[in-house]
């Protein structure tokens, strides 16, 4: 029977979720060039709303109709009786409304890291296959009938793996694939790209971590009375995680660098937030302090290791805060996952700090590992099927004069009242901007 107060509850959430990607949007403008800010605007809002057709179309179906160990099923445009099906609070179309925004995420986290040098088109592209396809299957593995995954014990309570660890392994190959903005790496040096905007970065974090509070505990779509206590568990333990994420990032940059790091000030609480994201349901408050703040030690090492010893470009540090985070939130349930009675009925399992043994962890890490890598595996085949047909990365000049005037002809958005400058990083030197008529002519 559908309730109507947790349907009302189940839309609010999603509209929530929907508005995070202004948060997306915002902090990828700040921290990119400003002759990009617009396609940045352009990608996350492309982005939604091809999840919104694609996902509707085939994603739910592929995601939730059947009970196929790693498939789901054919369901053109949603028609199945998903409530049903699941023993829903919420009605069939509520339910595919959200699963829609929640699938709207991944290529939000993938696209931060392609910016500035990624072919539009073949963005679109990626798009469409990641969310009809990639990330609907590996949901289905983990939250969708008779998914291998969930028949082990795997817990991921709203995405921690399925969005943001498969997210972020997709960004991951992406950038790799892609190559580096040009000056971005000088003889093995890694060079500062500065972001343009701190506050339209730091507003892009506000409004993620609002959002987040919504896109966690959307996740409960039954109306169980209990369900109402998990609901102020999770609202607790994101502003513990995002609040031990936010202090352990000011103070280990201030070590780190000798002062406190803007950027790495954005970054961290939403890696405590992704971390939190796989066990909010399950692990105390307390707990969720400690995996906020070591989620930020994660992320600020790991967005060091992938720029400076790997190599990939990675412009918003998506890699460092939803692959490496992702990751480690979902290895935190099997250390801190504390049941009530009720859950543990239901088949979840102790963490291994609360006698549980080994047999948790053991089940995430080989889930988080499965679902990193078919996410990262299938697109990678996507991306280099794109490089060598319709081109994955745009020309040098497009690049150059920027993507805004290059993909869209967007003059407007280049703030002409302002003597327009390149940036070279490699020789600290400042150029004019290259012809903006002669790159339209290409």
């Amino acid at each position: 029977m559908t309730d109507t107060v947790l349907t009302l509850w189940v839309l609010i959430g999603s509209a929530m979720i929907l508005f995070m990607h202004s948060g997306f949007a915002m902090i990828e403008a700040g921290f990119v060039r400003v002759k990009n800010v617009g396609t940045v605007m352009i990608n996350n809002l492309t982005d939604f709303a091809i999840c919104g057709l694609i996902f509707w179309a085939f994603g739910m179906g592929f995601m939730f109709n059947g009970d196929s160990a790693f498939f789901g099923g054919w369901d053109f445009v949603a028609q199945a009786d998903y409530q049903g099906m699941y023993g829903l609070g919420v009605s069939s179309i509520s339910y595919t409304v959200l699963q829609a925004c929640f699938a709207s995420t991944v290529p939000a986290i993938v696209g931060g890291a392609l910016l500035e040098r990624a072919n539009f088109k073949a963005t679109l592209i990626a798009s469409c296959l990641m969310t009809g396809i990639v990330y609907p299957v590996a949901g289905h593995w983990v939250w969708g009938s008779g998914g291998w995954l969930a028949e082990w014990g795997f817990h991921d309570y709203a995405g921690g793996a399925v969005v943001h660890g498969i997210g972020g392994a997709i960004a991951f190959v992406g950038a790799a694939i892609l190559g580096p903005r040009i000056g971005k790496y000088t003889n093995g040096k890694s060079n500062a790209m500065p972001a343009h905007n701190m506050g339209l970065a730091a507003l892009g974090t506000f409004i993620l971590w609002f959002g987040w509070y919504f896109f966690n505990a959307s996740a409960i779509t039954s109306s169980d009375p209990a369900q109402a206590d998990i609901a102020g568990k999770v609202f607790m333990n994101n502003t513990l995680a995002a609040s031990g994420g936010t202090m352990v990032g000011l103070f280990l940059s201030w070590i780190k660098d000798g002062k406190p790091n803007v950027g790495t000030m954005m970054n961290a609480p939403l890696a405590g937030l992704v971390a939190i994201t796989s066990c909010c349901d399950i692990v105390e408050p307390w707990a969720a302090a400690v995996i906020g703040g070591l989620a930020a030690i994660v992320m600020i090492f790991a967005i060091d290791f992938v720029d400076k010893i790997l190599k990939v470009d990675d412009p918003v540090g998506a890699v460092g805060v939803h692959c490496f985070c992702g990751a480690f939130g979902s290895l935190c349930t099997g250390l801190w996952a504390n049941p009530t009675a009720a859950q543990m009925e239901a088949g979840m399992l102790q963490g291994l700090f609360y006698g549980g043994g080994g047999a948790s962890l053991g089940i995430q890490a080989v889930g988080v590992l499965a679902i990193m890598a078919w996410g990262a595996g299938t697109m990678a085949v996507v991306y280099f099927v794109l490089k060598f047909t319709i081109g994955l990365r745009a020309r040098r000049e497009e690049e150059e004069a920027g993507m805004d005037i290059a993909s869209f002809g967007m003059k407007e958005t280049c703030y002409p009242e302002y003597m327009q400058v390149e940036i070279n990083p490699s020789e600290d030197a400042f150029t004019p901007v290259v012809n903006f008529n002669e790159v339209k002519k290409h």
